[in-house]
C-alpha cells in the first residue's frame, strides 16, 4: 500500500510519525508566530518586540525552506520580507504606526500559513 505524505511516497511507519510530528511542529510555530505578531499591536515593553524579531525570523526561515522545497512558492512573498524586516541583527527601524500595519499583516499571514493545506500537502 502506497501512502503520500508531504510529497513523499512509500514512507515507513516510523518515518511517517516523524513527518507528522514535523508538520505539527511547523503548524504550531506558525500559529504562535502569527498570534504573537497580532499581540504586538498593543503597547508592550521593548523586550517583547526583541523576542518577536527572533520568533518571526525563525518562523520566516522555516516557511521559506518549506515553501521553496514544496509546490507552494507563493509563501516566499511572506517569508522573505518577514526575515528581512524582523531580522534581529539588521532589521528595519520604523515608526510605531508602520510596525502596526506590518505586525497585522504578518499575524494574518502566519496564521494563514498554519492553516494552509497547500503548504502541508
Amino acid at each position: 500500500m502506497t501512502q503520500r505524505i508531504l510529497g513523499v511516497t512509500e514512507i515507513h511507519r516510523t518515518d511517517r510519525c516523524k513527518v507528522i510530528k514535523g508538520v505539527v511542529f511547523l503548524k504550531v510555530l506558525y500559529l504562535i508566530t502569527g498570534t504573537a505578531s497580532l499581540v504586538a499591536i498593543a503597547d508592550l515593553p521593548f523586550g517583547y518586540y526583541e523576542l518577536l524579531r527572533w520568533l518571526i525570523t525563525v518562523a520566516g526561515i522555516a516557511l521559506a525552506i518549506q515553501s521553496y522545497n514544496g509546490n507552494s512558492r507563493g509563501w516566499l512573498f511572506l517569508a522573505i520580507p518577514a526575515v528581512a524586516l524582523w531580522n534581529p541583527f539588521f532589521g528595519a527601524t520604523m515608526a510605531k504606526s508602520s510596525w502596526l500595519v506590518l505586525n497585522l499583516a504578518a499575524g494574518v499571514g502566519f496564521i494563514s500559513a498554519s492553516r494552509s493545506d497547500q503548504l502541508f500537502d
